[in-house]
């Protein structure tokens, strides 16, 4: 049984309750009992989604995919030693932030929110404003003023 928990004190929610935080101020948390069928995820699409039964969606018509997930693992060698690392680059925003986003605007979805609002200084407000243009959400990102000129017109440029 999934449901959310304050980290403060602890009350317990329902998992499908559009709140953010406890009445008594402290954040929340989810807790999900993840399991993994190996032979129905060896057959799955490779992408994040093939772990459906770890992540909390109820219904499957609610996930917003742009198909992420296994991105390559490259290896390089520095100090003569082998480092491995995903290349990210390949989502579709560019950014290991869509693994989070698939994850975050599907739920969104499923709890009927149209409208969200995201402050970022980069990769996560990229990544939030393609995933709600997905899913029909209004999205407003918010950036410090700070924010490379190139990156912010980039995102306005791809995601609208």
């Amino acid at each position: 049984m999934s449901n959310l928990y304050c980290l403060k004190c602890n009350k317990r929610f329902p998992i499908n309750d559009p709140i953010w935080r406890c009445d008594c101020g402290g954040l929340l948390d989810i807790f999900h009992h993840s399991t993994f069928p190996l032979d129905e995820i060896k057959s799955r699409n490779k992408n994040l989604w093939r772990y459906r039964e770890a992540i909390p969606i109820e219904n499957d018509a609610n996930i917003i995919s742009l198909e992420e997930g296994f991105t390559p693992l490259n290896e390089i060698l520095i100090f003569g030693k082998k480092i491995f690392f995903k290349n990210d680059t390949l989502f579709p925003t560019h950014s290991y932030k869509d693994r989070g986003a698939t994850v975050l605007i599907s739920k969104i979805k499923e709890l009927g929110i149209t409208q969200v609002v995201e402050d970022s200084s980069g990769n996560a407000g990229s990544a939030v404003a393609r995933y709600c243009k997905e899913a029909g959400i209004v999205c407003d990102i918010y950036v410090p003023e700070s924010t490379s000129a190139s990156k912010v017109f980039a995102d306005q440029k791809l995601w609208g």
